[in-house]
């Protein structure tokens, strides 16, 4: 260790070094004094020297000083020392956070290319066409599904207009009245995400195909560039086709199986109506599939329920019945059907029934109890749906919705 490091600063270490330095010149003194005067070296003829010599006194102030002077040498020097220190510190500091950044830069490059090569990887394994296009809507980059949905190989789209793939093409959104490209212009100028229908040439040059297509304007680090996602319109054209449907439907006790089929037995209504009424005649479908469940085939009261909800139980109480034999083995059956003018669902349960008559009198004309824990299906059933009926045991509901001129 040095010995600056062990006093702490210059100040202590010059005055260390000023007082040894000092105590040099009354020794000699004392030295030269008894060789001079054949004096014996002892204590007593120290103490004599002392009390009749006054330049003894004032060498003796040596070391006092000499510390002082040295003291104020070292007060320059910490001075000097704490201005390059800190410079130093700095230059140190500097060095270290840089050091920091490339290694956050190298983390992050790294990140970077984790997340292109995700990118990328979906990108390409999308069942969507994916397109970048520049402003000038010029491609600069597709997936191989183009080649899959549109008979063009990739290399055949890079560095071509958009407009070219569309049927029909004018290849000029400004001379062009159609409704695709008015909503093209409209994207190009307002720069909103838009979506809407498009008719592509296909490998049968006289049939177009029409797909859906999703355009999103990006703008990152001072790079502008145009997403379109491009999907088969499979599902949209068989809706325009669709004139009647029929299902029957046999479903296990699973909750999340109430939730999938409710979704499958609603998505085809968009044909006929609205979606300010697809979305409560799903959920109603789904709470009525819940009681069938719940309260058909587990039997689980409304009792048993409130008191499993309250303490926060009531899925370890569905998996304690499901797992009973006696209600598990209880099927749900649904029939659905869909014309011109009528939308019907028979939702039938393998339980004992309920009291319908109660509910069906309490909630018919009460808006306000609709919102309740219990029977909240029965009441927006009797909002949404024209006939509502239940069996005279109560395990089977008959729902109508009559869509003459809904839409």
């Amino acid at each position: 260790m040095k010995l600056i490091e062990l006093v702490g600063n210059y100040v202590n270490l010059y005055s260390i070094y000023g007082f040894i330095f000092g105590l040099i010149f009354p020794i000699l003194g004392f030295i030269i004094l008894i060789i001079t005067k054949s004096y014996e070296f002892n204590f007593s003829n120290i103490v004599l020297l002392q009390k009749n010599n006054q330049l003894l006194w004032i060498i003796e102030t040596a070391p006092i000083f000499l510390s002082i002077f040295a003291r104020y040498s070292g007060y320059k020097q910490d001075l000097l020392y704490e201005k390059f220190h800190i410079k130093d510190d700095k230059h140190k500091y500097t060095k270290v956070k840089l050091a920091d950044s490339i290694d956050k830069m190298e983390y992050s490059s790294c990140s970077l290319q984790l997340y292109n090569q995700k990118y990328q990887h979906l990108v390409e394994e999308s069942e969507e066409i994916v397109f970048s296009l520049d402003e000038n809507l010029k491609c600069i980059f597709v997936n191989k599904s183009v080649e899959k949905h549109l008979g063009i190989k990739v290399q055949d789209v890079i560095g071509k207009s958009f407009l070219d793939l569309l049927y029909d093409s004018k290849k000029s959104i400004l001379s062009n009245t159609d409704s695709t490209y008015k909503q093209i212009k409209t994207f190009l100028n307002d720069k909103k995400t838009v979506s809407f229908f498009v008719k592509f040439i296909s490998p049968i040059k006289s049939e177009p195909k029409e797909m859906f297509v999703k355009m999103i304007f990006l703008e990152v680090a001072g790079r502008k560039e145009i997403i379109v996602r491009v999907s088969n319109s499979v599902e949209n054209t068989f809706l325009n086709f669709l004139v009647y449907e029929s299902k029957k439907i046999k479903m296990d006790n699973s909750l999340i199986h109430a939730e999938e089929v409710s979704k499958s037995l609603t998505k085809n209504l968009s044909k006929f109506l609205s979606k300010d009424l697809i979305v409560p005649i799903k959920v109603i479908v789904r709470e009525m599939l819940l009681n069938a469940i719940e309260h058909g085939n587990l039997n689980i009261t409304y009792e048993e329920k409130s008191k499993a909800l309250i303490q926060n139980n009531y899925f370890e109480l569905i998996q304690k019945r499901l797992a009973d034999f006696k209600y598990s083995h209880k099927k749900v059956y649904i029939d659905y059907e869909i014309t011109s003018e009528n939308i019907t669902y028979q939702i039938t349960d393998e339980g004992d029934g309920f009291d319908h008559k109660f509910f069906m009198k309490r909630f018919e004309n009460s808006v306000e109890n609709s919102i309740e824990q219990h029977g909240r299906g029965i009441a927006m059933a009797l909002n949404i749906f024209e006939k509502v009926e239940y069996n005279s045991k109560g395990n089977s509901v008959f729902l109508q919705k009559k869509i003459d001129n809904i839409k």
